[in-house]
């Protein structure tokens, strides 16, 4: 499946969405509402993860584990022990 995203540089022609499903471990995405991946092209990964979740920051890009420091830790705590138990 390919990705409907605009992407340059070394990395535009990556593309590994068919492994994605190879992914046994517990999985929690996360994206910022403003990231250059759009809203549709980032939900088509949990679908592609098995029982993985996604969590969007709502006041950040790319770089939502520094735009959204305070709020992003909490999800992260919270899905640790999950990922403790995979």
């Amino acid at each position: 499946m390919r990705i409907p995203v605009s992407v340059t540089g070394y990395l535009a022609d990556y593309d590994r969405t068919d492994r994605l499903a190879e992914i046994t471990v517990p999985t929690r995405l996360t994206r910022g509402r403003y990231d250059e991946a759009t809203p549709a092209a980032a939900a088509c990964f949990p679908s592609l993860i098995p029982g993985s979740t996604i969590v969007v920051f709502e006041e950040s890009a790319h770089l939502s584990h520094l735009g959204e420091a305070d709020r992003y830790v909490a999800p992260v705590h919270a899905f640790l022990p999950s990922a403790d138990a995979g």
